[in-house]
């Protein structure tokens, strides 16, 4: 067994505590932003160097040990996100499907046109660059638009109306501003009710405690057309309150539609 002399322990007591100096004075002399003169840069760097390297070692072992738990942890969320967000676009094309053949059934009872007429158009511009909750298209009264024609991402999913045209663009009105009111039929009982625009696609609903109304189910447009405004996302109520609040949003990222139909009222 080898055993360290006297003087060689205090001779590393020494270094260790100068280097600790060093490192204190590098420390003020930065936080003050005072820099030492050049040639006494060179080796006070020499010194601080290993203690740099020894905080960058640490530094890259600790990001190579938890990296690996925080990317899963990542990937797990992402994970949760995706398969909410499927479930939801699931349950839309269900509820599509099912207004689809419900429209086709009625209109043939009817006599009435199986197809409507509409328009495609490029969006233009949309919030933050036009007005808040608003659509600015490429098409206007030279291509038949009117005010109060209907905007659509589907033939039977719908977002606002034209509220305004020019003779080669139009402005789109979504039903989702803030405080406007759309007529709605809402579940399978059709309850009718206004939904109250929240402003970025989202609405509310204010029903009796009375009428069963269930997550997921559809809101529509009161028409023949039975057109989808949405899907029953969270319901609200208190104790002492006799009615629900019914919450909904559009069920399309307006963010990142490029396209819309015009669909002829």
């Amino acid at each position: 067994m080898i055993y360290l002399k006297p003087n060689s322990k205090r001779w590393q007591k020494k270094m260790l505590a100068r280097g600790v100096l060093v490192l204190l004075v590098l420390a003020i002399l930065f936080a003050l932003n005072i820099y030492p003169p050049d040639f006494l840069r060179r080796p006070l760097v020499s010194l601080a160097t290993p203690f740099w390297q020894i905080q960058d070692w640490g530094a890259n072992l600790l990001k190579t040990i938890f990296t690996p738990f925080a990317d899963k942890n990542k990937l797990s969320k992402e994970n949760t996100a995706l398969k909410t967000e499927l479930e939801r676009k699931k349950l839309v094309l269900m509820a599509l499907e099912d207004l689809a053949v419900e429209n086709q059934e009625l209109k043939e009872l009817g006599g009435r046109k199986l197809q409507g007429t509409f328009i495609l158009a490029a969006i233009l511009s949309r919030p933050p660059v036009s007005a808040y909750d608003t659509l600015i298209i490429d098409v206007g009264s030279n291509e038949g638009i009117a005010v109060g024609d209907i905007a659509a991402v589907q033939e039977n999913s719908v977002v606002g109306e034209v509220s305004s045209v020019a003779k080669n663009s139009a402005v789109i009105s979504l039903y989702s501003t803030p405080d406007r009111e759309t007529p709605v039929a809402v579940g399978i009982e059709r309850a009718a009710a206004p939904a109250r625009g929240r402003g970025g696609g989202n609405f509310e609903i204010r029903l009796p405690k009375g009428v069963t109304v269930e997550t997921g189910d559809v809101i529509v447009l009161p028409s023949i057309n039975h057109r989808l405004l949405g899907l029953v996302s969270k319901i609200e109520t208190g104790p002492n309150d006799p009615f629900q609040t019914i919450l909904f949003s559009l069920p399309t990222n307006l963010n990142t539609l490029r396209f819309i139909m015009v669909l002829k009222k």
